[in-house]
């Protein structure tokens, strides 16, 4: 991709899909598939494709992971963050405790 492609890509990455991933991971599946529609239309302008065109094409010639795995892959930084920072407020969350071991 040329230069000003890849700074449009990072643009549009950070400001729809990267901003609450980790809320729209436990929105209802109308919603995430909304998104999955924003990114191929984003990816198809950014390519130049063709309607046509697969959405997992588009992804590999641009270097970008699906939306689902991306998602996940942003809940498990944010989980390491929270439990790695000493004061976090969500580190609550975070914390073993004896009542969420399954009992046989």
């Amino acid at each position: 991709m040329d230069g000003w492609m890849d700074g449009w890509m990072d643009g549009w990455k950070a400001i729809i899909i990267d901003s609450g991933s980790i809320a729209h991971n436990s929105a209802p599946d109308t919603t995430k598939n909304r998104l999955d529609v924003i990114q191929h239309k984003a990816l198809r302008i950014a390519c130049g494709a063709f309607c046509s065109t697969a959405a997992s094409a588009m992804q590999v010639d641009t270097g970008e992971l699906p939306l689902a795995p991306r998602r996940s892959q942003q809940e498990i930084k944010y989980s390491v963050k929270v439990i790695c920072t000493d004061g976090h407020p969500a580190k609550c969350v975070t914390d073993f405790h004896w009542t969420t071991l399954i009992q046989i």
